[in-house]
């Protein structure tokens, strides 16, 4: 309301302009906030299947041991910097730890079977430069991104048996591809939350056993592939 008394209409109307203004400055301030976030740190947990077969023709207590190793938890971490609307680039780490314990058997000088009790403790790790896609610096609350890394994947696994009083330890790398789809939604610009469907692949076709390089032939290498379904988060600065 303009109250038309000397300078009271003036000072009325700035007031009404300077209201007007701060209106729509507050409104603006979420979705400038959320526009100048460039950097997303993206943590997930959950668990994750390895999808190689297990060979034909090893003992059944063995096989029992390797299915085991065949689930564990997965872990993964990434950082990234928008560089547009859309895209992010950054960096991205994966990890995947089992254990089993059971029954194996060896051979002896003589040919014969010899069952022993044994520990494994499996890990891989993946690292790598990654991409992201995604609606993430869009306004609605419901964000869809698609992430794919292209790196080092790593394998380590140490055999131990208390009956032998030793342990030995199988190591090797290669490339390796991972790659995630998932949902989230954002609890506020700076905060979202969401699952995860994820995959990690590579296979080893050489390794190190306690020190001493072997080629692995095509009946022995070791697949790493997995897929995983994670519980991840977002964080953006």
């Amino acid at each position: 309301m303009f109250v038309r008394k000397g300078n009271t209409y003036i000072f009325g109307k700035i007031l009404y302009m300077k209201n007007k203004y701060l209106f729509l400055l507050l409104a603006a301030l979420p979705v400038a906030s959320f526009a100048q976030k460039k950097i997303t740190l993206m943590p997930s947990i959950g668990y994750a299947w390895r999808t190689a077969e297990i060979p034909d023709g090893i003992p059944g207590t063995t096989k029992d041991f390797i299915k085991q190793l065949k689930s564990g938890m997965n872990y993964d971490l990434a950082a990234y910097y928008s560089i547009n609307s859309s895209l992010s680039l950054g960096a991205k780490f994966n990890l995947y730890t089992t254990s089993a314990n059971g029954t194996l058997t060896d051979m002896d000088h003589n040919g014969n079977l010899i069952p022993f009790q044994a520990d494994a403790k499996d890990k891989i790790t993946f690292i790598g430069p990654s991409l992201l896609y995604s609606n993430i610096n869009e306004e609605t609350p419901h964000k869809l991104f698609y992430e794919l890394a292209l790196g080092l994947i790593s394998y380590e696994d140490v055999l131990s048996s208390p009956q032998a009083y030793r342990s030995v330890k199988t190591v090797g790398s290669n490339l390796g591809l991972s790659g995630t789809i998932g949902y989230m939604y954002a609890v506020n610009p700076s905060f979202l939350i969401g699952p995860q469907l994820n995959f990690t692949a590579g296979t080893l076709t050489a390794v190190k056993i306690d020190g001493s390089p072997k080629t692995l032939g095509d009946d022995e290498k070791e697949g790493l592939t997995r897929v995983g379904l994670n519980l991840g988060a977002a964080f953006r600065f």
